[in-house]
């Protein structure tokens, strides 16, 4: 494996060490900011990969997109999922309340305003697209207000769309009840934009990695239980925990960002087939 920028990660043996130290407001934070003597010494727990590890920042294609003329447009700012005839669209900005079950994808594209979508026990289990597509908002919050799910199964339609919540503006991730997320090829959540998420469970199962943010992803609280075959966390700029608790099994890292990781609290157990050595 090669590192060609600075990154710096949390895997299996830095689980250890917080576990030993212990992680509490008390303390002094766990710090990792991007400087030469600071950076990441990569060692495989088994034996070397054949596949040469890179940065994470990705040229997406900028055509990778759905036809809007196709999709049905809602009415009213509360959505019945289990009416739904085809993929919908909100298209334009405001707080929609999204219960029932679907199959079809729900896309936004709200021209640059802020959308809250709330989700009140809604499960939406689509093929080839994510299940929420946000194509267009200023910022987007998604708050739990009752157990919810969201899966795909494949991204054939559109395969940078890689993700089954998949949010091309700023996210932030709130509420008081859980989210399971599936994604058996992509991403459980992606955001292309900076990323918060406070006080809701997260439990995602993912072919890729479990939460990733393309600029910065902030942790308020919460709980995380994230099953990825790449990494548990991926930042392609800065992470930032303040609390919650965070159950990782990855098959890549625990938790990655390109250019630095701040911990303040919070629990952690991680299991990875990589263990990253981290100096401070």
């Amino acid at each position: 494996m090669k590192l060609n920028r600075k990154h710096f990660a949390l895997s299996a043996m830095m689980a250890a060490v917080l576990a030993l130290t212990g992680c509490s407001a008390s303390q002094t934070p766990v710090e990792n900011q991007a400087s030469e003597t600071r950076q990441a010494v990569v060692k495989d727990k088994n034996v070397e990969s054949n596949k040469t590890q890179t940065t994470k920042t990705e040229t997406e294609d900028k055509n990778d997109d759905v036809d809007l003329d196709n999709l049905t447009s809602v009415e009213g700012t509360t959505i019945s999922l289990s009416d739904a005839k085809s993929n919908l669209l909100i298209n334009k900005g405001g707080t929609y309340t999204l219960k029932g079950k679907t199959t079809y994808t729900v896309v936004v594209d709200a021209k640059d305003q802020d959308v809250t979508l709330i989700l009140d026990s809604a499960t939406i289990n689509a093929k080839d697209l994510p299940a929420i597509y946000v194509r267009n908002a200023k910022k987007t919050v998604v708050d739990v207000t009752g157990s919810s799910s969201l899966s795909s199964t494949s991204h054939t339609a559109q395969e940078g769309l890689n993700a089954a919540l998949y949010v091309r503006s700023d996210l932030d991730l709130k509420g008081s009840s859980t989210l399971t997320i599936t994604d058996t090829t992509g991403h459980g959540i992606k955001a292309k934009g900076d990323m918060t998420s406070q006080n809701v469970t997260v439990k995602a199962q993912s072919g890729q990695d479990g939460i990733h943010a393309s600029d910065n992803l902030t942790i308020n609280s919460g709980t995380y239980s994230l099953t990825a075959d790449d990494e548990g966390i991926e930042v392609n700029e800065a992470l930032t925990i303040n609390n919650g608790t965070f159950t990782v099994n990855s098959k890549g890292d625990g938790m990655r960002a390109e250019t630095g990781v701040v911990i303040k609290n919070g629990t952690y157990t991680i299991t990875t087939n990589a263990i990253r050595l981290t100096t401070f």
